[in-house]
């Protein structure tokens, strides 16, 4: 869960049917965060690749991977 889905969860059972007119807000905010994250992993993996390289344990995932991986699963 990314703290902008946290957040909307707090919300909403703060305030229930009165956020409603926010979602659209948040389904914006969420669609940034993810992005963000994508592209700070994206910028990380980059930065850190040369050492990987000669190491056979090392495992590349892309960005995509990682954000599925970390954020996605843990919600459901």
């Amino acid at each position: 869960m990314t703290s902008v889905e946290w957040l909307e969860n707090q919300l909403t059972l703060a305030l229930g049917d009165e956020l409603k007119d926010l979602r659209g807000l948040f389904v914006v905010a969420k669609e940034m965060h993810e992005k963000e994250i994508k592209d700070s992993y994206g910028h990380g993996q980059n930065n850190g690749r040369s050492c990987l390289y000669g190491n056979p344990y090392a495992k590349l995932i892309t960005a995509e991977q990682y954000y599925q991986q970390t954020y996605k699963t843990q919600a459901q």
